[in-house]
């Protein structure tokens, strides 16, 4: 504590020099019976703190995640059977659905034409990641995050009449629809162009396989149909050596009745 203002020392007399004053031996506990001063007042802004936002700091910490206010800006192509699904009910605490608003969205990470939005729960402040897309995987065992039906059909129409990635960003421009950088449409137009390789030689072996089947069953046809036609004639000629017969032996009973 301070000096005492008064020049006394602890028996009560005046002395000329200042004595620091100790604490009272005994303090009583004071209890307070409203506690106003319960609750956080955040000042870090939309994003929050890690008191009331929770995983907050490895949004901000991520590259690949925006989570400033211009998250919001241009258009997204939003699968709106995909986006409600997940909004259903948070993964933490199950309870539903989030609330889709500009404070509960923190943060979006874009991958090409899809992406995901970071939607905070309103009962457990749990940070939940909603994709607002159909996603596919190739190998549903394997590792990663998995890739976005938009993303590998972009890559097909590359292949089929866009072009090069300049074309698609230019259309995209267009359309007011983020950019995406010339690596990933390499990537997007090499796993569609893969797909549609195996699709040709799946469908090209079906139809291998259903023209042999083909072919052996005319084969068969025509074999049945020789052997008919043996069978025919065949009979046929049986036919006409047994008339033959019964005229030539006509004709020699005749004669011989013809003698007598």
């Amino acid at each position: 504590m301070a000096d005492s203002v008064v020049c006394r020392d602890k028996r009560g007399r005046f002395s000329k020099i200042l004595q620091e004053t100790s604490e009272p031996e005994g303090i009583e506990n004071i209890e307070i019976d409203h506690n106003y001063g319960v609750g956080h007042l955040c000042i870090a802004g939309a994003t929050g703190c890690a008191v009331c936002c929770p995983g907050i700091e490895k949004l901000l910490g991520s590259t690949k995640i925006n989570t400033s206010t211009s998250w919001h800006s241009g258009r997204r192509l939003v699968e709106w059977g995909t986006l409600l699904d997940h909004l259903k009910f948070c993964s933490r605490c199950y309870n539903g659905p989030l609330i889709l608003s500009h404070q509960t969205i923190k943060g979006e990470m874009k991958c090409g034409l899809g992406g995901y939005l970071y939607i905070q729960c309103t009962s457990c402040m749990e940070l939940n990641r909603i994709p607002y897309g159909s996603t596919h995987k190739e190998n549903p065992s394997s590792k990663g995050m998995p890739s976005f039906c938009v993303n590998t059909k972009l890559g097909a129409a590359m292949i089929d009449a866009l072009g090069g990635p300049q074309r698609v960003n230019n259309v995209l421009s267009t359309l007011n629809l983020p950019p995406i950088s010339h690596k990933n449409l390499k990537v997007m137009e090499r796993r569609a162009g893969e797909m549609i390789e195996g699709f040709a030689n799946l469908s090209m072996d079906q139809r291998c396989r259903e023209a042999f089947e083909a072919e052996k069953s005319n084969a068969a046809e025509d074999e049945n149909g020789i052997e008919n036609m043996l069978d025919t004639d065949t009979d046929s000629h049986t036919d006409m050596t047994d008339t033959n017969t019964d005229s030539h032996t006509d004709m020699t009973d005749t004669n011989s009745n013809n003698r007598y």
